[in-house]
This record gives C-alpha cells, structure tokens and sequence, in this order.
C-alpha cells in the first residue's frame, strides 16, 4: 500500500538551516543539483545560510529540500513510527520515497 503525501508552501530557509547541519557532515558533493547546492552551503557561514537559501529560485530550492529529506530519511522514519505508536494506530512504516 502507498500513501503520498504532497508538501507545499515550505518555509526552504528555516528548513535548510535546521536540517543542514545535522547531515552537512555526510554531504560530500552528492548527486544532482541539491547536493551540489549542499556542498557549496558548507563554505557559507552559518548565519548566512538562510539568506543564500532565500535568494535561490523554487527549482533549486526544491532540490535542496528534496536531499535534505533524503539525506535524514531514517531520522523522520523513527519520528513516524513514533507518532503512530504514540496514536496507537497500528501501521508500519516500511520506507519513504522522497522526491520532486
């Protein structure tokens, strides 16, 4: 069984400046766009990375979040489960497909 889920009016510089540094560390080039973006991210200082991110178009910013998702992909499938343990719903998650 497939759910999709479509995400839309994402606030890209708070979401890049919270979820970058958690995987920057493990961003080395990567592939596409949105890993390039996240490599060339890491030689910005820390305060200015939400204004970088802002003056980007929607395509690239959509890039970056699309590999910022990928890249703590097990880190929002343990969030899930937990949600859906805490609501008592009896579903298991068995992966996520994050894509644009």
């Amino acid at each position: 069984m497939e759910i999709v889920i479509t995400v839309d009016d994402i606030d890209y510089g708070s979401f890049v400046e919270k979820y970058y540094p958690l995987v920057k560390d493990r961003i080395r080039g990567g592939d596409g766009m949105g890993g390039m973006l996240l490599s060339k991210l890491s030689e910005v200082p820390p305060d200015q990375v939400r204004k970088v991110v802002e003056m980007l178009p929607k395509g690239m910013k959509d890039d970056l979040a699309v590999h910022l998702l990928n890249a703590n992909k097990e880190r929002l499938l343990s969030r899930a489960e937990k949600l859906l343990d805490e609501q008592d719903i009896g579903i298991k998650i068995r992966d996520v497909e994050i894509r644009k």
